[in-house]
């Protein structure tokens, strides 16, 4: 499971694929900075450059703090859980990415 930021971002690159749905599992999450919020915009950025779909999941105090604090709760899609997000197009599944990690720095 990812320890950082630079961990998470190798994992997400790799599943962020053409056409992909990767959600990231926020929860056990209980730090974030600005390093983490680079990393959750830089997959947000490469998520339209693919044609894909990322969204966050699991409401998380912190991570939503963050996203509040610069504007980006409009930006980034967050859902309770995989079940309530929207289905992204046709056949695409989900590759979740669990951040077990107590923090994304």
């Amino acid at each position: 499971m990812p320890r950082t930021a630079d961990a998470l971002w190798n994992e997400l690159s790799v599943q962020l694929t053409p056409l992909s749905a990767v959600a990231l599992d926020c929860v056990g999450i209980t730090f974030m900075d600005s390093i983490g919020l680079q990393t959750v915009m830089r997959a947000h950025r490469h998520t339209a450059e693919q044609q894909a779909f990322f969204a966050l999941i699991g409401f998380n105090a912190y991570v939503d703090r963050v996203l509040e604090l610069t504007g980006m709760t409009e930006v980034v899609a967050r859902f309770a859980d995989v079940r309530m997000s929207a289905r992204p197009p046709s056949a695409r599944a989900y590759a979740p990415c669990r951040c077990s990690s107590s923090t994304l720095f």
